[in-house]
């Protein structure tokens, strides 16, 4: 498989990623950076034994615990001391669940500093036994409150739907699967970007950045988001977002939903650059947004707590995560 990385200038900065990639092409353009696919994967569903073993074993209790502890901070705002200190956090406890799991193959973290803000990305990689190719799972671990008469660095922004929810997501998928001691083919990475709110997607961005920089860029395959995974509408089913997004992914985790989950689904629209797939899907790389159908409306003020957050909703989203890295992986 060949990719193209189109750059404005020839790649400089610092490599981020593990992996090296042949038959690589630079193209001088006038627009920003891009990774792009030049052959798809195959989206088949062909590991659902191994995918319903790893989902037994979901831990909602531990789900729980973690956002219960994640909101206490008094916001996650990017520029926040508090904010930094979530980020810090959020590292330590990603850095304690691979140190328990076990794991039997090579697994790392590490967090990202971004120039501007004091919070920091985190990015997890469970590397590959026999591919270079990466598949990425992303959720935001900022907060915000643009409610408040006071400025977003001072004010209350518990974000528990908004991202901790799909910050929970994730680490939960991560945990399963290190747990399970899955070996995966490819690599899995996990994102957890700073400065999405308020910041125009600066962790995502300079991530993508460095992705497609550097003598070796990395072959991002297809990148999947969680944002706001735990609000419970009335006809409880995932929304799969229609702008933004890869149709052929987006394709495949319906099928995926439609294999795991006991969660319907439907389509929605969203009306703006609404979460980080929109930095991977203008950078070319296949991107989704699985969604809550019925949007929180809470979200971005100091209401977005606990209390209305549903696990059992959260782990639909856990399954499709689980899905999605599983099947890819192989």
């Amino acid at each position: 498989m060949k990719y193209h990385v189109k750059m404005t200038a020839r790649p400089t900065g610092p490599f981020w990623g593990v992996c090296l990639l042949l038959g690589v092409a630079f193209v001088f353009t006038s627009r920003a950076a891009e990774v792009v696919e030049a052959a798809r994967p195959l989206y088949e569903i062909t590991q659902q034994a191994l995918t319903r073993s790893v989902i037994a074993r979901l831990d909602i209790p531990r789900m729980r615990t973690f956002l219960t502890a994640y909101t206490q901070f008094h916001n996650r705002f990017h520029s926040s001391s508090t904010g930094a200190q979530a980020g810090d956090w959020l590292f330590a406890q990603i850095q304690q669940r691979i140190r328990g799991s076990g794991y039997p193959g090579v697994v790392s973290a590490e967090q990202v500093a971004h120039a501007g803000i004091l919070q920091k990305s985190v990015i997890v990689r469970v590397f590959g036994t026999g591919s270079r190719e990466t598949l990425v799972l992303g959720a935001h671990l900022d907060s915000i409150n643009i409610a408040s008469a006071s400025l977003p660095v001072d004010a209350r922004a518990p974000g528990a739907d908004d991202d901790g929810s799909g910050t929970a997501t994730i680490l939960e998928a991560l945990t399963l699967l290190l747990e399970l001691g899955h070996a995966p083919t490819r690599n899995i990475e996990f994102h957890f970007y700073a400065g999405h709110e308020d910041a125009g997607f600066r962790g995502s961005k300079d991530i993508v950045q460095s992705y497609a920089s550097g003598p070796n860029p990395v072959p991002v395959l297809a990148m999947v988001q969680f944002d706001m995974t735990g609000h419970l509408s009335a006809n409880p089913r995932i929304g799969f977002v229609t702008e933004n997004t890869d149709a052929q992914l987006t394709q495949f985790l319906q099928r995926l939903a439609d294999t795991y989950l006991d969660y319907g689904w439907t389509t929605r629209g969203c009306g703006f650059p609404c979460s980080d797939h929109t930095t991977w899907n203008a950078a070319g790389v296949p991107a989704a947004f699985p969604f809550e159908d019925d949007a929180n409306p809470r979200f971005h003020t100091e209401f977005d707590t606990l209390e209305f957050i549903n696990y059992d909703h959260m782990a639909e989203f856990v399954k499709l995560a689980v899905g999605f890295a599983v099947e890819m992986s192989v």
